[in-house]
């Protein structure tokens, strides 16, 4: 089992990581010291999961990469099947 000095880094290094900001570490280490390590990988866990299901409800980031093609006049060719003329024939 990992020890706590572990987990603890690995949580630090990976916040500084994805957000490269030492404001993170201000919080993460008086919460994680408070409320214990495995209470924060569920709140962080509980966190992620409502922005992955928030994101997923909304209309505007289901539709992102339309929005983003009809910006650009980028036509949608996912229903056009391949020509046949680039089968070799034998």
């Amino acid at each position: 089992m990992l020890s706590i000095e572990i987990i603890s880094f690995a949580i630090v290094w990976y916040l500084t990581k994805q957000t490269g900001s030492a404001t993170v570490l201000a919080i993460a280490g008086p919460i994680s010291d408070a409320i214990g390590i495995q209470s924060w990988f569920v709140i962080g866990g509980i966190g992620i999961s409502l922005v992955g299901i928030i994101g997923f409800i909304l209309p505007a980031m289901r539709n992102i990469e339309d929005q983003h093609r009809a910006d650009d006049g980028h036509k949608d060719l996912s229903s056009k099947k391949a020509p046949i003329s680039n089968i070799p024939s034998e």
